[in-house]
C-alpha cells in the first residue's frame, strides 16, 4: 500500500498573459483551487488501485491582497481531517515574494469509486 502525506505543495500559473482585471485573476485562482484541493484529504488513505469520487460540501476563500494568476503562485494544501467519508482541507496561496494572497478551506464528501457502471440512469 502506497500512502502519501496529508499535504501537497505546488506552483501554478496561467499559460498566457491575462488582463489586469482582478476579478479575472480571482476567478482563475478559484477555479485552479478546486481542481485537486479536496483530493489531498485522501492521500493518507490511498492504496494500489484506490479510486474515489468527491463532492464539495463547502469551499470558502479569503483574498488578502491583489494577485496575478499569470505569475507563479504557490499553493500549499494540508488536510487536518479525513474520516467517515468526509475530508477537510486548508490551503494558502503565496506569491513569489512569500506574501500570503489567499486562504482557503473546503469540506467534502468522498466515496470509493466503483469500477462497475451503475444500472441507474440519470433522470436529468
Amino acid at each position: 500500500m502506497t500512502k502519501s502525506p496529508p499535504s501537497l505543495r505546488y506552483w501554478f500559473r496561467t499559460k498566457g498573459k491575462l488582463s489586469d482585471d482582478q476579478a479575472l485573476h480571482r476567478c482563475v485562482v478559484a477555479y485552479a483551487s478546486d481542481l485537486i484541493f479536496l483530493q489531498v484529504s485522501l492521500n493518507p488513505h490511498r492504496g494500489r488501485g484506490f479510486r474515489a469520487r468527491g463532492v464539495s460540501l463547502d469551499h470558502a476563500m479569503w483574498f488578502h491582497r491583489p494577485l496575478k494568476a499569470d505569475e507563479w503562485v504557490l499553493f500549499e494544501i494540508f488536510t487536518s481531517s479525513a474520516y467517515e467519508a468526509r475530508g477537510f482541507v486548508i490551503g494558502q496561496m503565496f506569491n513569489q515574494k512569500g506574501q500570503l494572497l489567499v486562504t482557503l478551506i473546503q469540506e467534502g464528501l468522498t466515496r470509493n469509486a466503483s469500477s462497475e457502471i451503475s444500472d441507474v440512469k440519470s433522470k436529468l
